[in-house]
This record gives structure tokens, sequence and C-alpha cells, in this order.
């Protein structure tokens, strides 16, 4: 019998709520391991929650 070495990552995504009374949204995000990690946000609105939930784009300011 053969035995491979093996690694695993966990991968999982963070799905945030900013409420439309609030104009400000942080989010604090902790790195557990011995290496650097590489965090890539993408941020959107949406027409519906919930229904026909299409991306619209974030207004700058």
């Amino acid at each position: 019998m053969l035995a491979f070495p093996a690694q695993a990552i966990y991968l999982s995504s963070g799905v945030f709520t900013l409420e439309s009374g609030k104009r400000f949204l942080s989010r604090q995000f902790v790195n557990n391991t011995q290496s650097t990690n590489l965090y890539v946000i993408n941020a959107y609105r949406i027409n519906k929650p919930g229904v026909d939930e299409r991306p619209l784009p974030v207004e700058h300011g």
C-alpha cells in the first residue's frame, strides 16, 4: 500500500449584510496560520434580497 502526503485547505465564504440605515461596515479577519494569506473582497448591491437577487454596482462615496 502506498501512502501519499496529504494537505488540506479550508475555504468558506463570508456573507455580510449592511442595513439600509448604516453607511459603514467593518469586519476583522484573523490569520491563524504561519503563512501570509490573501483575501479578495467583493461588494455589490442586490435589488431584492432573497428574491431574484441581481448584483448592482456600488456607488462611490
